[in-house]
């Protein structure tokens, strides 16, 4: 939804690259999070819910369609989907929303800093 929710088709695959990519993701389905972020571009100032309800292997399912369904071409290389193990301990960690928004922060900044950092090919 423009302005409020950031699309996810060909947007978040970049992220598991790094482990705190797919613990954000878990988190930000688990605990939820708010405030003005910046997704292809754009602006979006909306509120993420916390999916409490859904079970660990719900949410691995909802993540592993959201990565191989709507992102597969961003995903790296011998990407390994989410198990609902995984989730159970992301989970554990119990954040607040404010937390998982400087959780997205922080993963901005390093996959900026990774990206800078690959070597361009050669024309």
């Amino acid at each position: 939804m423009p302005g409020v929710y950031p699309p996810l088709k060909d947007a978040v695959g970049s992220y598991v690259r790094v482990p705190e990519g797919r613990a954000y993701l878990a988190h930000v389905v688990a605990f939820g999070m708010s405030g003005l972020i910046a997704s292809q571009g754009k602006a979006y100032s909306g509120f993420m819910q916390a999916w409490t309800q859904l079970s660990d292997a719900d949410i691995a399912d909802v993540l592993n369609y959201i990565l191989l369904d709507l992102n597969a071409a961003r995903l790296p290389k011998g990407f390994v989907s989410f198990t609902p193990e995984e989730v159970k301990t992301l989970r554990a960690q119990r954040l607040t929303l404010q937390e998982v928004r400087g959780e997205r922060e922080a993963l901005m900044k390093t996959l900026a800093a990774n990206a800078a950092a690959e070597p361009t090919p050669h024309q």
